[in-house]
């Protein structure tokens, strides 16, 4: 496909859709990987700011959460929990951190926070080996679009 093609393509294309239905499927990967900790996983929506200096894009999302599940796996992984927290919330140059860096404080009241949830289930997915990029081969563009494609190759 040369330049022009793919420039016309990439018009046709609902970008909207293709990456609400990426989000969803990441939701669904995580909830398969966290299984043991996670009831269910609902998609809500894709939040992109229109400027960064405050926030990120972001898929969010509401969690059933098994709490004495999680904090039974961070109890039995306290060393590790606590450097993972005291990696990512110690302020330092350019970064103020908002959040205690000690794993026993940062715990108090977690499962009220949302950050902290998020924080938890990112350290039992990096603990258990389990680091983005998840498998979504079956998001790919190409394969999301194959109708639109072939209806599209037909028309030039």
């Amino acid at each position: 496909m040369n330049c022009l093609m793919a420039q016309n393509f990439c018009e046709f294309v609902d970008w909207n859709k293709y990456h609400k239905h990426i989000a969803k499927e990441m939701c669904n990967e995580v909830e398969s990987l966290l299984c043991e900790f996670v009831n269910e996983i609902h998609f809500d929506s894709i939040v992109s700011p229109r400027f960064y200096n405050f926030g990120n894009d972001s898929i969010n999302c509401d969690i059933e959460i098994y709490v004495g599940k999680i904090e039974k796996y961070v109890s039995e992984n306290k060393e590790a929990f606590n450097k993972y927290i005291r990696d990512r919330y110690t302020s330092r140059d350019g970064f103020i951190s908002h959040y205690e860096n000690d794993g026993d404080q940062f715990l108090h009241g977690w499962h009220d926070d949302s950050h902290k949830v998020g924080a938890v289930l990112q350290f039992i997915c990096e603990n258990e080996g389990h680091e983005e990029p998840w498998d979504l081969s079956d998001c790919h563009i190409s394969l999301f679009y194959k109708d639109e494609i072939y209806q599209y190759e037909r028309s030039i």
